[in-house]
């Protein structure tokens, strides 16, 4: 009969026969063997290679899952690093400070004259006295810069 291996778990040894079965070393359950020969066709050598390269090809890709594991946490804490050590100060986004005035406009916009933003009236006064001496029309506009 087959060679039987040697392992550890009978788990392992089931799927050792399952795959001799297949592989026609083994007679399967419909099969009539007589006084226990075995199917020569097909070396049990080549059988018991298939069953250790499959379990080499899990073992590896335990490891590999496993090395996948390590560099995402390992890539995780860093980032959470980087992220603390990352300061930000007010300063930088505070908006710049603007001073209003009112400023008197020509119709081809050009500005004629300024005033304080508390002194709209007196900027309306001259608007409305230059467009009666000038006969075009002045008008008031505010004005924001940055000081």
């Amino acid at each position: 009969m087959a060679k039987k291996m040697t392992t550890e778990s009978p788990d392992t040894e089931k799927k050792a026969k399952t795959v001799k079965k297949t592989m026609g070393v083994l007679p399967s359950d419909g099969d009539q063997v007589k006084d226990g020969q075995v199917k020569a066709d097909v070396d049990k050598k080549s059988a018991d290679k298939v069953i250790s390269e499959k379990s080499e090809k899990k073992t590896t890709r335990k490891k590999a899952d496993t090395a996948d594991k390590v560099k995402e946490s390992t890539a995780t804490v860093k980032k959470t690093r980087k992220k603390a050590t990352k300061t930000t100060s007010d300063s930088d986004h505070a908006q710049p400070v603007l001073k209003a005035y009112w400023g008197v406009y020509n119709p081809q916009m050009v500005q004629v004259a300024q005033y304080d933003y508390a002194q709209q009236q007196e900027a309306q006064k001259v608007a409305d006295e230059l467009t009666e001496k000038k006969k075009a029309p002045h008008f008031v506009q505010i004005i924001k810069k940055i000081i």
